[in-house]
């Protein structure tokens, strides 16, 4: 909590609210929307680290009380903020109710966040010497079907069989890259490989069902940084980054398409929320099954997303997807990638090395969740940019061109 505890002088602000669970693109977008407001922020800030009644809650933050209110509500109803209950009634009746937040709120010293960068630096130069090579083999091997032709025939049936979603051992996958260019493959099979794991699956999961959101659409438990008021004496940037996963449109069986996007320095797209809809992920499904010239009131404008995103690039005269498509789904290039187990108990102690450093800036309450969260660091999003940082310096990923900044460490998965 700020120092003199008076956010009305000193009002916080929060970075990039990350959602763990199942999310619908439009509601969390409105969610997204609501969190963003100064005051809704410092209304969950005030009641972080202490219950507050709604009078004092309105009398720290300097904003009126009927306001305070009808944000409370908001926050209830969408499962930041709970009210706390007595047993006894004589008190429930003599007093306000008592809030408190209900989300991971990450606020350190200076200190603990250059402590946080030299363990993440530390651990991001394990996975470099334990896990790239491998990765590499992975890229270079023939029998790896890469190809520069979108022309990837694309599933319109129903999801596969469960039982048959691994990779046969006589398949081949077929992965297209622009310009068949295996630097900016790199890029993206490299990003996937850090962040997804079996373990990391099951944290998300814990976490989704440690609080399921009252709203009918969401099912998630939110995170996020405070923003500082003091320089670090590193590339604060390299903790700015996330990932999503999306799922194209419902239902999933007409539209059996998937897209990892890891959202960081290394990329110069438009974030957030609020500026992404479904719209433009069936455009570019249309594009890749070909039937454009079937819409033809709407083909120029599908064209015009398309290059607004950066998806289309036109080129020597040729226009071509500007995006790593694979006829495969996440779980069967998943499959392909092997994880050195040295590597995993590596990451265990990075577990225990950064949830003895943090644990105690979070709140008795949330004590749970932070355990929970503190799991399989190893896949966390400030390991995956450092990795990444760390081989572009090395000259082992080498850098992007403008256009690849558009769509870098994105991958298009055609079956799910």
């Amino acid at each position: 909590m700020n120092k003199n505890e008076n956010l009305a002088i000193q009002p916080i602000k929060f970075k990039t609210i990350t959602y763990h669970g199942l999310n619908y693109l439009h509601a969390i977008a409105n969610i997204d929307y609501n969190l963003s407001k100064i005051l809704t922020q410092n209304i969950l800030y005030s009641t972080y680290h202490k219950s507050r009644t709604l009078t004092e809650i309105s009398e720290l933050i300097g904003a009126p009380r009927e306001i305070v209110e009808e944000e409370i509500d908001y926050l209830l109803n969408n499962g930041f903020m709970y009210k706390q209950t007595s047993t006894d009634y004589s008190e429930i009746c003599e007093s306000e109710a008592n809030y408190l937040t209900d989300m991971l709120l990450h606020d350190f010293p200076i200190e603990i966040y250059e402590e946080r960068n030299k363990i993440f630096t530390k651990y991001a130069n394990h996975v470099c010497d334990l896990y790239i090579p491998s990765i590499l083999d992975l890229i270079n091997n023939p029998a790896l079907e890469i190809t520069c032709s979108s022309k990837i025939k694309l599933p319109i049936i129903a999801l596969p069989n469960k039982e048959t979603a691994l990779i046969p051992s006589n398949y081949t996958p077929k992965i297209y890259t622009p310009e068949n260019d295996k630097n900016y493959l790199l890029w993206s099979i490299i990003t996937f490989a850090l962040q997804i794991s079996d373990a990391k699956f099951e944290r998300q999961k814990k976490l989704k069902h440690y609080h399921n959101s009252k709203n009918k659409y969401c099912k998630y438990f939110a995170t996020t940084y405070v923003q500082k008021n003091y320089k670090l004496n590193y590339k604060e940037e390299l903790d700015e980054c996330f990932i999503e996963w999306v799922y194209f449109c419902f239902p999933r069986e007409k539209f059996p398409l998937e897209l990892m996007m890891f959202n960081s320095i290394f990329d110069d797209r438009i974030k957030g929320w609020d500026y992404f809809t479904y719209l433009e992920y069936k455009y570019l499904y249309d594009f890749l099954l070909d039937r454009i010239d079937l819409l033809q009131k709407d083909k120029e404008k599908i064209i015009s997303e398309l290059r607004k995103f950066g998806y289309l690039v036109t080129k020597n005269n040729t226009e071509y997807l500007n995006l790593v498509v694979m006829e495969l789904s996440k779980r069967e290039l998943y499959s392909m990638i092997k994880i050195p187990e040295k590597l995993l108990a590596l990451g265990k102690d990075l577990d225990i090395e950064l949830y003895d450093l943090c644990s105690s800036y979070y709140p008795n309450h949330l004590q749970e969740a932070c355990s929970l969260f503190y799991k399989n660091s190893i896949n966390y999003n400030e390991i995956i940019s450092r990795v990444l940082d760390s081989l572009l310096s090395d000259g082992i990923l080498k850098p992007l061109t403008d256009y690849q900044k558009k769509t870098v460490n994105m991958i298009l998965f055609t079956k799910l």
